[in-house]
């Protein structure tokens, strides 16, 4: 029987970008049929800092799993196993997988024998690099660039461009998010833009932040 698994797709874009192409690899070793789960982006505001499904920027559209599917898969995740991985451990295909360590490529994720939810974020290349050229041809904008962002991605071809990412955002203002990760301090970035100007004079940061505002008062002006 044709083997039918879920991806479960969350977080921002970034994230998004990983788990759909985990499905893209998923479908392409195994055979199965691989659908989506998107009930994530339909939680009211609490311990996940709310996001928007954003693929159809690539012109990509999540592939709901019918009901029997998700029926099927939690029906034995609640009343099978979690009794049978006591017992025997290791031995049947649980239901519901998680990724079971960050940044870490597991090979058993191709091996689940039946209906199988996958939740994480999958974020090592190692589980679609086989299929890199079908995932760069998935990944590839529907709509030409605004005028500026265009000049902007000519500026960086032409130089010896760094890009200098600042990420605060929701490591500020929301409690889970700031609870878990942190925000580097002014002294950090200069450190590290000083290194690269040591090392290559005539480079050009180019810098990118959900909050342009505290670069601009922070970072060094060169």
């Amino acid at each position: 029987m044709n083997r039918r698994h879920v991806v479960r797709i969350q977080g921002g874009l970034g994230n998004q970008l990983f788990q759909w192409a985990f499905g893209m690899a998923l479908a392409q070793r195994t055979g199965a049929t691989v659908y989506h789960g998107i009930d994530f982006f339909a939680q009211a505001p609490g311990e996940h800092v709310p996001r928007a499904l954003e693929l159809s920027v690539f012109g990509l559209s999540p592939r709901p799993a019918p009901a029997d599917v998700l029926e099927g898969i939690h029906r034995r995740d609640t009343r099978w196993n979690g009794w049978s991985q006591r017992l025997w451990p290791g031995l049947l295909a649980p239901p519901i997988v998680c990724e079971r360590k960050p940044y870490t490529y597991d090979e058993a994720m191709f091996a689940q024998r039946a209906d199988t939810l996958f939740d994480g974020y999958w974020q090592t290349e190692r589980y679609f690099l086989p299929i890199a050229a079908e995932v760069r041809e998935a990944f590839t904008f529907q709509h030409p660039m605004p005028s500026g962002v265009e000049q902007q991605a000519d500026a960086i071809r032409s130089s010896m461009a760094v890009a200098l990412h600042v990420r605060r955002g929701d490591y500020t203002y929301h409690a889970a998010a700031s609870s878990y990760f942190a925000t580097c301090e002014p002294a950090y970035y200069q450190q590290a833009m000083a290194h690269m100007l040591e090392r290559v004079p005539d480079v050009r940061f180019f810098v990118f932040s959900d909050d342009p505002a505290w670069a601009r008062a922070n970072l060094p002006k060169l």
